[in-house]
């Protein structure tokens, strides 16, 4: 099955799924659970619906429904992120850089710390992307720094630095104690 063939069975699929949660808009399942209630908003992974937190900016971070479903060339939103035997979801941002890193998982990374509050590895290649200071950035933030590093932070600061968004871990408590200091192996993955 070609790549294209299965976004378009995983399409179908999604469709089915949102067709069925409107039907049972009374009911919670463990998918939609823990997102606000802003509407069901059930897919499986391949083609998922991203919900920014509230410090997440909005700029092209989520479609509607139909618009979901009917891009077949969607990203993958959701990834796996692992240290050790720790296991982080991260969800990816709508964006160029994010598109890109996605099509290059999974990666296994050599990241060394920078200032006490960041993992960074330098790809071999270039991302693209729209860099823009984001003002603060968070425990759980997935960035690209300039064209090619990869950024991980663990710890929250305000900054003067340029990125582009490529994600966030959804759950970022714990990470910087699993992370430790100095270098660290950190796997990227769709689940």
């Amino acid at each position: 099955m070609t790549r294209r063939q299965f976004a378009t069975l995983m399409t179908g699929i999604s469709a089915l799924a949102l067709l069925a949660a409107c039907g049972s808009a009374g009911s919670k399942s463990p998918t939609t659970d823990s997102v606000p209630d802003s509407g069901p908003m059930v897919s499986p992974p391949a083609v998922d619906a991203t919900t920014p937190t509230s410090d997440w900016p909005r700029h092209n971070d989520v479609g509607s429904a139909s618009e979901l479903v009917a891009d077949p060339a969607a990203p993958r939103s959701i990834i796996t992120v692992t240290v050790g035997a720790a296991a982080f979801t991260a969800t990816l941002a709508d964006t160029p850089t994010a598109r890109a890193f996605s099509e290059r998982l999974p990666l296994t990374l050599d990241m060394s710390d920078v200032n006490d509050n960041e993992k960074a590895f330098e790809l071999g290649e270039t991302l693209p992307g729209v860099a823009s200071n984001p003002g603060t950035s968070n425990n759980g933030d997935l960035m690209l720094y300039g064209s090619s590093t990869i950024v991980l932070f663990y710890e929250s600061f305000d900054t003067s630095y340029a990125y582009s968004r490529i994600g966030r871990l959804d759950a970022p408590d714990g990470l910087a104690e699993v992370l430790g200091a100095g270098g660290v192996t950190v796997t990227f993955a769709h689940p």
